[in-house]
């Protein structure tokens, strides 16, 4: 959804306002670190065009192993087949196409009614969990996507390079307080346009790249307990981890003395509870005009 601003007569926002907040940042407008920081991580080689063509074939291969390996101790400990998913293989490719073309599959995914009723679903579903076949079903259509996608996009922009980028910048995952996007989540959480955090803030950019994987539990508050607070921190810390990280397929982006550095600053936040204004009665006022015109609120 877009964001809607409303402006007095010097042409200055007066307030945001917002079902979701998410904004689209140019690819350039992005600092490296905070780049930097999303890659290291949801997709380590995003920009590998070898091994990453809209899904990654290391990560897909690794996954089948682990996941392999748990399943078969599980199931010789339980005497019975037990399927254990520890292991992920998400490109920002994937789960650019499950955030905009596979809402609806996802929602249904964790029912325990099959999304697709055939007999190859029924005859997985006797061997797996009916939300594993759903689940199993979503990872393939969104394989097939997600390489359609990158081939589309290299179409239109033409190459493959430029694709990437707009990939990315769309890559826009919910972090918590309605912000869907790091721009939008930057300015809520440090008061501060992402182009605005610099390379001696590489902190804060690990903590908003560390909510992707869960905004439930990783989202920072302002009210939060020391215990919630830990959990944050400890999520914040593994991405800086992963950001020194060096081996045959990718190198660190920051150095182990300066992930150090930035495991020691404590999490700075200003998040607020609602939109705020200097001028609520002309927002009220704003909203009355509209209605008046015939159409909704949500409308702005």
């Amino acid at each position: 959804s877009p964001v809607g601003q409303v402006y007095d007569t010097n042409g200055q926002v007066v307030i945001e306002l917002a079902i979701e907040y998410r904004r689209v940042v140019p690819f350039e407008k992005i600092p490296s670190h905070v780049r930097d920081a999303i890659l290291a991580a949801e997709d380590t080689r995003f920009f590998n065009y070898w091994l990453n063509h809209g899904i990654d074939f290391v990560a897909i291969t690794r996954a089948f192993i682990v996941n392999g390996a748990y399943t078969a101790i599980n199931s010789y400990k339980k005497r019975s087949f037990d399927f254990v998913s520890a292991e992920g293989a998400s490109t920002i490719t994937q789960q650019t196409v499950r955030l905009y073309f596979l809402s609806d599959i996802t929602k249904r995914e964790n029912n325990n009614q099959l999304i697709f009723n055939n007999l190859a679903t029924r005859t997985l579903a006797k061997v797996f969990e009916v939300k594993e076949v759903n689940k199993i079903i979503r990872k393939v259509i969104e394989w097939k996507y997600a390489i359609w996608l990158e081939s589309e996009m290299t179409k239109v922009y033409g190459s493959r390079t430029e694709a990437k980028k707009q990939i990315f910048i769309r890559f826009t995952p919910y972090l918590g307080n309605g912000r869907y996007g790091f721009d939008t989540a930057s300015e809520y959480y440090f008061g501060k346009h992402i182009w605005e955090i610099t390379p001696n803030e590489i902190e804060k950019a690990a903590l908003l790249a560390g909510m992707i994987k869960n905004p439930g539990l990783y989202t920072p508050r302002s009210n939060q307990t020391s215990e919630k607070a830990k959990i944050r921190l400890e999520r914040r810390n593994i991405i800086l981890n992963r950001m020194a990280e060096s081996n045959i397929f990718s190198k660190g982006y920051i150095s182990a003395q300066s992930r150090d550095i930035f495991k020691e600053r404590p999490m700075e936040i200003m998040a607020r509870d609602a939109p705020n204004t200097i001028a609520p009665s002309v927002v009220n006022d704003v909203f009355k005009e509209v209605r008046n015109d015939g159409f909704e609120s949500n409308d702005i």
